[in-house]
């Protein structure tokens, strides 16, 4: 039953992703913003998902073992495809598994605590009474929910993750307030690199039909609430591009890449854990320059790189940044 609920309710949110992205066509959502938030926040209120609710964290099914076959990584993941995971007996091609899933999730709810401060500052600036303002604060509450998820499923596995460097968290917290006051293109663009390549790895692993029923439960709900969120950046990218100064907009072209180029490589690489679990420094540092690690990054920002080709924000010099950080196609 419960992996029934899961599909049904991944279906629903693959319908309202592909809905909702139609709805915020290039250069239409300076007129379409108001009503997409609108909707927005009625979808986070009739489909909103708790943490502990309908996560069934007691269930026996759900149960985390690592030697579980059903961790072992799906083909397409770029350290499947490495000549070292493939020689690993399969009980090791699971616990590695479970790790790069442990990362992976310590790194995204990293990621989501910063989002959520970039957002809260953002929300200080907003008019109360309008709609941007209360979705939101729909979209914090969902992204707090996320942290427990993620969290909870972390530490159930015993593992010892890091996620995000330190550095870089503390760098981010500073720089993310400001823009997402001060510039909004590239902050949004920043929430996209984060967003954007964990729903790409999370939807590939679903729709593999192999996947731990914990986890499966856990991207199932991620899946869903991201398809508003993503909905909600892009549409904010193309509202707040509009009204771009010319020399504003060339700078922000050119940085836009370099913060995808960060974000993306930690979303899908979380190095140091992968290390200290056991991966060779020598398997990660390849890993993306290999012909299906090259394919992910491109494939990562694909949706993201098309906006910003079609809002005219790829100058010369910020497609010579898209390919000096592997993300040109």
């Amino acid at each position: 039953m419960l992996r029934c609920g899961v599909a049904a309710r991944r279906c629903e949110s693959a319908d309202d992703a592909s809905s909702l992205v139609s709805v915020t066509t290039a250069r239409a959502a300076t007129s379409r913003l108001p009503t997409l938030l609108e909707r927005l926040s009625r979808l986070s209120t009739a489909r909103g998902f708790d943490a502990y609710r309908d996560v069934d964290w007691g269930d026996p099914e759900l149960a985390i073992d690592p030697t579980d076959p059903r961790l072992v990584l799906v083909d397409d993941d770029p350290l499947a495809t490495t000549a070292w995971y493939r020689s690993l007996d399969e009980v090791e091609q699971a616990r590695i598994g479970l790790l790069r899933v442990a990362a992976s999730f310590r790194t995204g709810w990293h990621f989501e605590n910063l989002l959520q401060q970039g957002l809260l500052h953002r929300a200080l600036h907003l008019p109360n009474e309008g709609p941007e303002f209360r979705y939101i604060h729909h979209e914090l509450i969902e992204e707090s929910q996320h942290t427990l998820m993620f969290e909870e499923f972390v530490r159930r596995t015993g593992l010892r993750v890091r996620g995000m460097p330190g550095w870089l968290r503390r760098f981010t917290e500073t720089l993310i307030r400001l823009l997402s006051r001060h510039s909004p293109v590239v902050f949004f663009a920043m929430v996209l690199g984060g967003e954007e390549p964990l729903d790409l790895l999370q939807r590939r692993a679903l729709a593999s039909g192999r996947v731990h029923p914990l986890v499966e439960r856990i991207m199932g709900i991620h899946v869903a609430e991201e398809a508003r969120h993503i909905s909600f950046a892009r549409a904010a990218i193309e509202h707040e591009a509009e009204r771009l100064h010319p020399a504003r907009r060339r700078t922000v072209a050119f940085f836009t890449p370099l913060v995808l180029g960060i974000m993306v490589r930690l979303m899908l690489r979380p190095t140091h854990d992968l290390v200290e679990g056991g991966v060779p420094r020598e398997v990660v540092r390849e890993l993306y320059r290999s012909e299906p690690g090259r394919r992910h990054l491109v494939d990562a920002v694909a949706r993201i790189r098309a906006l910003m080709v079609d809002l005219d924000l790829v100058t010369p010099s910020a497609r010579f940044m898209w390919r000096r950080f592997g993300l040109w196609d």
